[in-house]
């Protein structure tokens, strides 16, 4: 779903995308599975270029065990693509880490 605003005159100034998402990550091989569910906005700035994303990222479970990566808070970026604000719980590189180390049992 996105919604656009407008300022007084009429002109875009800020885009809002929402997404939900839920799948099932499967390693053929082991047979092992994990659930992903994201649910997030992004806030785009058509003025500046900065955008935001603010929710959960990425939120993959252990069926039975619960949760192996949680990526959940706020980041900002400006129009060049660099992180300029970071919130929350984040560690990409840990989170794929326990993935993969969890799938490749």
């Amino acid at each position: 779903m996105s919604t656009t605003y407008l300022d007084a005159t009429g002109t875009p100034v800020r885009l809002v995308l929402k997404a939900e998402h839920q799948g099932t990550l499967t390693n053929a091989s082991s047979g092992k599975s994990v659930i992903d569910r994201d649910s997030f906005a992004e806030h785009i700035n058509l003025l500046d270029g900065t955008d935001a994303f603010i929710g959960v990222l990425r939120h993959i479970t252990i069926p039975g065990l619960g949760a192996l990566w949680l990526d959940v808070g706020r980041g900002v970026g400006d129009a060049d693509g660099n992180v300029i604000f970071e919130a929350g719980v984040k560690d990409y590189a840990a989170g794929l880490g326990a993935l993969c180390a969890y799938l490749g049992d």
